[in-house]
Order: structure tokens, then sequence, then C-alpha cells
């Protein structure tokens, strides 16, 4: 909602691509949300995502509403499938799911779900059974991802994970969960001055799987606006999840994985 669009996606894909070259020699994989038709042209047209990326939406065919969500999976990673599944929502929201081939010899499935749950509060409460829908899909393979916007502002949005047999990279890391090391929402927006900084992005994750950092990332991002000064370029921070993939079919009799690549 907020003005100069495509300028902001650009800074946005500028901003990501410069990153990238810290992790060239991991698979990457970018999920976006709210995303909306300019930001899928300014995809389309992108030298470093066409050269370097599989794009699950090029036009907005697949979304119930104007924006949606894109997932930009590395070339070097075997893509099997995409597909959504919707929630119950208001809003148009749904999870959008891309399957990856794991290195193994039982060929382990990665399931990744991009997701923007439901905003506000609702009643009854929306989100819970999002997460629901969306990790049931999770658990039908070998490990899974889900990653995105969670909305996470009531008491119930903390306990999701573990209702639905899932792991949080940040507690996992040993962080509390409202820890200001966490917020990613709040310090770009004046929203954020009256109801106060939240975790609202989240990384979750199940199966074979071990993460090994998760860092912010655009705290402070802006562009200039020519005479009104500068603007952010989003008012959600971004997430960066490092994970080490365990290949079960290489552990040993002493229970250590012999083998573990990073993705």
């Amino acid at each position: 909602m907020a003005p100069n669009g495509p300028q902001r996606m650009a800074a946005a894909l500028e901003h990501l691509q410069g990153l990238s070259r810290e992790w060239s020699d991991i698979p990457l994989i970018i999920m976006l949300q709210e995303m909306d038709s300019r930001d899928l042209a300014i995809i389309r047209k992108n030298q470093w995502v066409q050269s370097g990326f599989h794009v699950t939406d090029i036009f907005t065919a697949r979304w119930v509403g104007a924006y949606g969500t894109v997932t930009l999976v590395d070339h070097r990673l075997p893509l099997l499938e995409v597909f959504r599944v919707r929630y119950e929502s208001r809003m148009g929201r749904d999870a959008l799911f891309a399957d990856i081939g794991m290195p193994g010899k039982n060929q382990p499935v990665l399931r990744l779900c991009n997701t923007h749950l439901e905003s506000l509060r609702a009643e009854p409460p929306l989100r819970p059974a999002q997460v629901a829908r969306a990790s049931q899909q999770l658990q039908l393979t070998d490990c899974g991802i889900m990653a995105g916007d969670f909305n996470a502002i009531e008491d119930f949005d903390t306990s999701l994970h573990l209702e639905n047999e899932m792991l949080d990279t940040f507690l996992e890391l040993g962080h509390q969960d409202e820890a200001e090391e966490g917020w990613t929402w709040g310090m770009h927006s004046e929203s954020g001055k009256k109801y106060g900084c939240r975790r609202m992005d989240k990384v979750l994750f199940r199966g074979n799987l071990k993460i090994a950092s998760l860092e912010r990332l655009g705290q402070g991002l802006k562009i200039d606006v020519g005479k009104w000064g500068s603007q952010y370029v989003t008012d959600h921070l971004g997430l960066v999840a490092v994970f080490e993939w365990i290949d079960s079919s290489n552990v040993g009799e002493d229970g250590e994985a012999s083998d573990r690549p990073s993705s």
C-alpha cells in the first residue's frame, strides 16, 4: 500500500543480489510476500533472477487477490513440483509449496512453504487453522520448511509451531520468543510506534534439517524519493536462514551422519 512500489522492489532485488555473493557456495531459496503484478514484471526482467532461479509465478493467474507470494528456487536445486493450497481466509491468503529433490538413496524430498498468514485479529482466529493446513502438507514429505509473514500478534501465535510438530529456527538457536533481536516489524513503520515492534516473520522446519544460522536483513534499507527525502524499502525485515541437510542414508553405526551439505 506504500507508494513507490516498483522502485522499492528493484532496490530489494538489488540488495538481495548483493547479499547472495556472501552465500555463493550455497543454493538459495528466496520467498517473497505481498508481491503485485508490477513486482512480477520487475522479477521477470531481472537478469540476476533469470540467470540463477526458477520462478514459481510470472503472472498473477494463481492468486486469489491483487497480491500474492512468489518463490525463487536456485537453478542448482532440482525443482520437482510447485502447487498452492488455499486457506480459509478473508484476505485471499494461501500457502505456496515447492518440492526439492535432495541427495540420498531413497530420493528424499524437501517441501518448501512460502506463506502469508491472516493479518489482524479474527473471531474465531484464522491463523491456527492456516498453520495446521500448511503443516499437514509438510508432514507428507521427508522434511519441510515453512517461512514468511506469520502476522504473529496474539498469544496463541507463540505455540503454533509446537501444536503442529515443527521447530522454530529463532527459538532453536537459543533466543526468547519476543526478544528484541528477533523483531521483524515495527522499526520501519509508524504503526510500530503505536502497536510496538514484533517478531511477525518466522522460519519453521521439520525433518532431516539442522538450523545453522538465522539473521535479519534489510534493516535501515531505503530508497531516495527526491525532494521528499527517503523511504524504507519495506515495513518488514527479511530473514536469512541457513540450513544443513542431514542425509540419513549416510548415517553410520555410530548414529552420526557422514555428510551434511548446506542449503
